[in-house]
């Protein structure tokens, strides 16, 4: 289970890279902020 979540969390910075250059060029910067950013403070606490 240790190694699952070791995994997810490196490679989340890759996942909003390619998340970001997929969404359309007027998509709210507020909202991508809050959510990327939300996503990067989670994958943060899977790392030990």
């Amino acid at each position: 289970m240790l190694h699952i979540l070791q995994e997810l969390s490196a490679s989340v910075d890759q996942v909003i890279e390619r998340v970001t250059e997929q969404l359309p060029e007027d998509f709210p910067q507020e909202i991508q902020a809050t959510i990327l950013d939300g996503l990067k403070a989670r994958s943060a606490r899977l790392t030990f």
